[in-house]
């Protein structure tokens, strides 16, 4: 028994060309925390420990400003 359909706003293939290019941003943005912390590890601990804290806090904000922020509907 097939779902009726038609009242989504996307389909499947709609909806996989929007996630496809979200997984590699978050992909890249992990990526750019830890060659941060790579970089600045010959400095110290502390120093890492605080890299790692404003990158986890900049993702947070990142995240939340892509969640709030008006999206465009077909």
């Amino acid at each position: 028994m097939k779902k009726d359909r038609s009242h989504y706003l996307f389909d499947n293939k709609a909806l996989l060309a929007l996630i496809i290019p979200l997984i590699i941003e978050q992909f890249l943005a992990v990526l750019v925390g830890m060659a941060d912390s790579v970089m600045i590890a010959s400095v110290g601990e502390a120093a890492v420990s605080g890299v790692s804290l404003v990158d986890q806090i900049m993702l947070l904000i990142i995240n939340d400003v892509r969640v709030k922020s008006p999206t465009i509907v077909p």
